[in-house]
């Protein structure tokens, strides 16, 4: 078979084993308004708490490995760009409160890269979600993850290149089978 197809991208700035807390948290955000929850529970394997269960994280590095903080940060911003975790936006944070809020419940039921996402709001609704980032990002082409990883890509190439040549080198990797001089993809 080609693997080729379901090679796997890292789409958040933290440990990959936060990626499913984070889209799991994240698909609930339309259902859910942060200043609502009462609590939250992430149902992980419990080799994850070896690697990602920081409590408390005082840094930026801290952050990408606290499941915690991440379920906050997707439910609150839907976003884990590197802005998110540079010690001060983490040290400054007003997500320390929820993430107070989260519980890490260990299920050696689910897969390494599975997360089931439990939120119970203030009135005592309760919303779930679940990802498994084991599994490729799209469903019928792989074009369907074209727009998170340009996302990506521009996120961190604009600190380095700027806006306009970030997005210009981005056009140029996309349309890499029409390049007949490399120098111009260089330049």
């Amino acid at each position: 078979p080609w693997y080729l197809l379901r090679t796997l991208f890292k789409m958040h700035a933290s440990c990959h084993y936060t990626h499913s807390v984070f889209e799991s948290a994240r698909s609930l955000r339309t259902q859910v308004a942060a200043a609502d929850v009462e609590s939250i529970t992430l149902r992980v394997h419990p080799d994850l708490l070896a690697a990602c269960d920081i409590r408390e994280p005082r840094t930026g590095l801290e952050a990408k490995f606290s499941m915690r903080y991440v379920a906050a940060l997707a439910l609150a911003r839907g976003v884990a760009d590197p802005a998110q975790f540079t010690d001060e936006a983490v040290r400054t944070s007003p997500l320390h409160g929820l993430a107070a809020k989260v519980e890490v419940a260990p299920d050696a039921a689910n897969p390494h890269f599975t997360c089931e996402c439990l939120i119970r709001t203030r009135d005592g609704s309760r919303y779930a979600g679940a990802y498994n980032t084991e599994r490729v990002a799209w469903q019928d082409s792989p074009q369907e993850q074209t727009a998170p990883l340009l996302d990506k890509f521009v996120s961190l190439a604009e600190p380095v290149l700027g806006g306009t040549r970030a997005a210009d080198l981005a056009v140029a990797i996309m349309n890499l089978e029409d390049v007949t001089d490399v120098s111009t993809l260089l330049a």
